[in-house]
């Protein structure tokens, strides 16, 4: 037993130094031009994959995915922020991009092999000595599953399709009268993707821009930059802005209010991911909305509105704009104001002066109720809530 225990000390000895001399002495070659030994690149591909396998989330997590409109918001985040690195579908990587260890490897190929949940888990997480960044916002899972719905439907998609989900907005062209204007900055490309060029994107997880206050669009931004903000989308788009960008692309959203008659339109209702937007669902909003109190309902799990304080004291719809501090609500997409109240009641939204307003309104408030005020303010016109409009 005694031989035993010396041979094992003496081999984990010699492991040790002949380690310690790889180390210390320079003898692992780094090389990227070199490569791994195939039994290393095993061991980390084997260890990479039993590790996602041990924590993706449940595939009972995986949201309803077949959304074009959460599909194209994926697809123009991955455009500003991962396309860099994975490239676009069928397009050839840069040959720098190739060169290096490990090698991102192109986007149709990086994803094949992954379920949705899995991929979840990477792009939240990031990957160790890969250069797979983590994503940015710890706390907004919802910013992630736009990202999967559209690398789950990859394999579908060839460089044209996935152009066309880059460029399907109507609105990418400025109005010709802001086109020659100041207030159109060039950095307005990025913004346009997602919330097209006069602010009015029909994709119904975005915002529209068009009724907002240069004063709120630029706390709004600033917040993101300086994350203070939750959003891996916005953190990373607003990062690189220094204020008189931020101020000068603020204006131009705020601008387009006042020079784009085209965009004073009245919100058609369009429900999406099983939302319902009925008539009576609006009319409960809109006595949420107005400090009302909800109408007795077969639901008895619905609480009274009259704990909730009135949400058009701030955000409209209002005779005269009361404050270019508040957000008007009117004609904003009903899934993006359902998931900002889940969010808020959740504590994943704020970042701006008067955030602690809606921390205090939102506790209180059931699902049942945010879904009847996003179905009230979207169907308002965005004449009823403009900040500016004349």
């Amino acid at each position: 037993m005694k031989t035993v225990i010396l041979t094992l000390s003496a081999m984990l000895l010699t492991a040790v130094l002949t380690g310690s001399a790889i180390i210390f002495f320079g003898l692992f070659n780094v090389s990227a031009r070199g490569g791994h030994w195939p039994v290393v690149s095993w061991l980390l591909h084997t260890s990479f994959r039993q590790s996602v396998a041990l924590r993706a989330p449940p595939t009972s997590t995986v949201p309803e995915l077949d959304d074009d409109d959460l599909v194209a918001l994926g697809a123009r985040h991955y455009q500003l922020s991962c396309a860099v690195c994975h490239g676009e579908p069928d397009a050839r990587q840069p040959r720098t991009l190739v060169s290096m260890l490990p090698a991102p490897p192109p986007i149709k190929q990086a994803v094949a092999d992954w379920e949705p949940n899995e991929l979840f888990w990477i792009i939240k997480h990031g990957v160790k000595m890969t250069g797979m960044p983590h994503w940015p916002a710890r706390e907004r899972d919802d910013d992630i599953w736009p990202v999967v719905a559209f690398l789950a439907r990859l394999s579908d998609l060839d460089n044209e399709q996935y152009k066309a989900l880059l460029n399907s907005d109507d609105h990418l062209s400025p109005p010709a009268s802001l086109t020659a204007s100041d207030t159109h900055p060039a950095e307005i490309y990025n913004c346009t993707l997602c919330h097209g060029a006069s602010g009015t994107t029909d994709n119904v997880h975005v915002p529209r821009l068009d009724s907002l206050s240069q004063e709120y669009l630029s706390a709004t931004l600033k917040a993101y930059r300086d994350q203070q903000r939750s959003s891996g989308i916005m953190q990373h788009a607003a990062s690189l802005l220094d204020d008189e960008t931020i101020d000068r692309l603020a204006d131009y959203y705020a601008s387009t209010a006042r020079q784009s008659a085209d965009v004073l339109i009245t919100a058609d209702v369009s429900p999406s991911d099983g939302l319902t937007a009925t008539a009576a669902s609006m009319e409960r909003g809109q006595l949420l909305a107005t400090g009302g109190v909800v109408p007795a309902s077969s639901d008895t799990s619905l609480p009274s509105g009259a704990e909730i304080p009135a949400c058009n004291a701030c955000h409209g719809p209002w005779p005269d704009p009361l404050s270019p501090n508040y957000p008007a609500l009117a004609s904003q997409p009903q899934q993006y104001l359902l998931t900002q109240l889940q969010l808020w009641k959740a504590g994943n939204r704020g970042g701006t002066p008067l955030a602690r307003l809606m921390h205090k309104a939102v506790p209180e408030m059931q699902y049942q109720q945010m879904v009847d005020l996003s179905a009230y303010y979207s169907a308002l016109s965005s004449k009823e809530g403009r900040w500016g409009n004349e």
